[in-house]
């Protein structure tokens, strides 16, 4: 029997997911994004320590289309959400946050996130249009 979730079709025919049986399976803590025009880039990794250093030991590298990146960010910012909303807001602690993210935003939810992040490049937008159209042609 088909799984539901994964049921979709193409011009009438079925598509199935089937997994290769050398399917492998690996652990990150780490991600590192290589963008070009035509796609995105993820290299996954671990942390990692040895006597003398701590290193992000890079094992998995995916290369999507932008399109399927974007697809991939909607079904992982669902999941988020809806692990947030069974458990409780995930805190991003100093030293993982992006430095674009304040200490307070780090701890928003995943949708109150969003929403603050939007508002913020709106408003960015604003000043650079008011700011271009200030100047002399």
């Amino acid at each position: 029997m088909a799984d539901e979730k994964h049921e979709k079709k193409v011009k009438g025919l079925p598509i199935h997911v089937r997994q290769a049986p050398d399917m492998r399976y690996t652990y990150a803590n780490n991600v590192y994004f290589d963008t070009s025009a035509f796609d995105v880039k993820m290299m996954f990794g671990e942390m990692r320590r040895d006597s003398t250093s701590v290193f992000i030991r890079q094992d998995t590298s995916v290369t999507m289309t932008w399109e399927e990146a974007k697809i991939t960010a909607i079904y992982l910012a669902l999941n988020v959400i809806g692990h947030e909303d069974t458990h409780g807001p995930l805190c991003l602690k100093e030293g993982v946050r992006p430095a674009a993210v304040s200490a307070d935003e780090a701890r928003l939810p995943l949708r109150e996130f969003f929403e603050v992040a939007l508002r913020r490049y709106r408003d960015q937008k604003k000043e650079e249009e008011a700011k271009e159209s200030e100047q002399p042609n």
